[in-house]
């Protein structure tokens, strides 16, 4: 039905796999294994997984994918994992990281599908008494501003929402004006790492 409009159609967020029309955004699996990238060089190898229970969310599972395809290849796997059922929250987080340390009580890094399930876990370890980043890092997804007041500034990639709105908005209005061409069109921003406190620095 969209292909079929006759309108300009962009999609946002998300560019692995084929558009209907136009696409701008990260892709989820760079972003996944661009994050295990940076864990690892950090010094972290004992790495436990929050994720989403969530089917529908691709983007998630695109992520965690990645992430984990490059923990494979550097010959790890994670040491525990769990996953929520419904929307994120701070007290999901915080049970999430409580779940996989009472499975896991040696992993040293907790890698949050999203910022909201990576700052509970973060509250958890520090309630828990854990040295963050020396002793256990926490990494989440997004790079939203509302967590800003957190006791440490989350580690976390931001996904370039602005940048993806602005870049989605001017396609449809080149489209409009005949000022670009019709057919597939893929735009893809990089993920930038926010390295934050909840991590060790490199080096």
């Amino acid at each position: 039905m969209l292909a079929g409009a006759g309108v300009p159609v962009v999609e946002i967020m998300d560019v692995d796999g084929a558009a209907v029309d136009a696409c701008v955004g990260i892709s989820h699996r760079t972003a996944g294994r661009r994050m295990a990238g940076e864990i690892l060089a950090r010094g972290y190898r004992h790495i436990a997984l929050l994720g989403t229970g969530q089917a529908a969310d691709h983007r998630a599972r695109k992520r965690m994918e990645g992430f984990e395809a490059a923990l494979s290849a550097a010959g790890l796997a994670p040491v525990a994992r769990t996953a929520y059922a419904g929307g994120s929250s701070l007290v999901k987080g915080r049970e999430m990281a409580s779940a996989v340390l009472s499975e896991a009580p040696d992993a040293d890094f907790l890698y949050a599908g999203n910022d909201v399930i990576a700052a509970g876990a973060l509250l958890h370890c520090l309630d828990a008494g854990l040295a963050v980043p020396a002793r256990i890092g926490v990494a989440g997804f997004n790079g939203i501003a509302l967590l800003a007041g957190l006791p440490l500034a989350l580690a976390t990639m931001d996904a370039r929402r602005a940048e993806t709105g602005w870049r989605a908005a001017q396609i449809v209005l080149d489209r409009l004006a005949g000022g670009a061409p019709n057919g597939p069109l893929r735009e893809e921003l990089e993920p930038r790492l926010v390295e934050g406190g909840t991590m060790r620095p490199l080096g």
